[in-house]
């Protein structure tokens, strides 16, 4: 287990993780161009870390894989030509804002079995699919966010209660 580690002002290439937290506690990720990888960063059961000023694009899986790992934040973000720009996977009480998403080759934003995260000032447009996809997830916020010019949805909540959307 790691704590308190900062991977700052590097750009990341061709690599499986462009960078990867396991097992990562109170640490930042930023100023960062990450592309070309399998995902541009990969964080799981990892908790309370930040990820921000972040470029990632071309990177095949997603731009920001997140998976069994809570109360982070996520913001800053340019997402682009990904297969999904972020994608949160069994993780709760997340916050993602200021972030923008675009022509990513799945959803801007793909999140499962996830929970009470918050996503604000996110602009999701151009996907191949849609801007924000909620898959059996609940308690989530929505707010001041353009999933704009999206291929089949904007927002698309699938299996998926007690979400808020708010002013978008």
């Amino acid at each position: 287990l790691c704590d308190n580690v900062e991977v700052m002002n590097i750009d990341v290439e061709h690599l499986g993780d462009g960078v990867l937290f396991w097992g990562t506690d109170n640490s930042k990720i930023h100023n960062k161009i990450i592309s070309e990888n399998i995902r541009g960063i990969r964080m799981e059961q990892s908790y309370n870390n930040e990820i921000f000023d972040i470029v990632g694009q071309f990177n095949t899986e997603a731009g920001i894989y997140v998976a069994n790992s809570d109360r982070n934040t996520i913001e800053s973000i340019n997402a682009n030509q990904n297969g999904y720009g972020i994608l949160l996977n069994s993780s709760d009480e997340n916050n993602i804002k200021n972030t923008y998403i675009i022509n990513n080759n799945e959803s801007g934003i793909y999140i499962i079995d996830s929970r009470i995260n918050n996503l604000s000032n996110v602009t999701s447009a151009m996907n191949l699919r849609y801007g924000i996809y909620l898959k059996s997830s609940s308690e989530n916020k929505i707010i001041n966010s353009n999933p704009i010019i999206n291929t089949e949805h904007g927002i698309f909540l699938d299996d998926s209660s007690y979400n808020s959307i708010i002013q978008n």
